[in-house]
């Protein structure tokens, strides 16, 4: 019976691994406490995830406004359309053979009785 030590004497030799026994001052029915190392892993997380969302934010209003100048962009150049149609429109109206005599004919132009060609006068006085 010499080798059968009483458990205490076990112990105190350490021969068996000891477990941490200081449980003085600790609640044993909580929760253990985070270490400071989860609550920085869970800080910068929030961090990140709030960035992210103001720069989701920042791209969403620089997305409308850009939706908006392009819907102004778009009714200008209507516009523009509309004006270059009508211009066209108006050349064509004073390009017309029709509207021209009309016009000269109010003014007090006449058909020409003759017509002086100019090369052929300039080489006969020529010597």
């Amino acid at each position: 019976m010499t080798s059968a030590a009483p458990p205490s004497s076990r112990l105190l030799r350490g021969s068996a691994p000891r477990k941490n026994l200081r449980i003085v001052g600790r609640d044993i029915g909580r929760a253990p406490r985070r270490s400071r190392r989860d609550r920085r892993a869970i800080h910068a997380a929030l961090l990140g995830g709030a960035c992210a969302l103001l720069l989701l934010a920042g791209l969403r209003v620089q997305l409308t406004e850009l939706r908006y100048r392009l819907a102004a962009a778009t009714r200008e150049e209507q516009a523009l359309d509309e004006t270059r149609r009508e211009l066209i429109v108006e050349v064509r109206r004073l390009r017309d053979p029709k509207h021209l005599a009309e016009l000269a004919a109010r003014q007090g132009f006449v058909r020409p009785e003759a017509v002086i060609d100019l090369r052929a006068a300039g080489a006969a006085r020529q010597p």
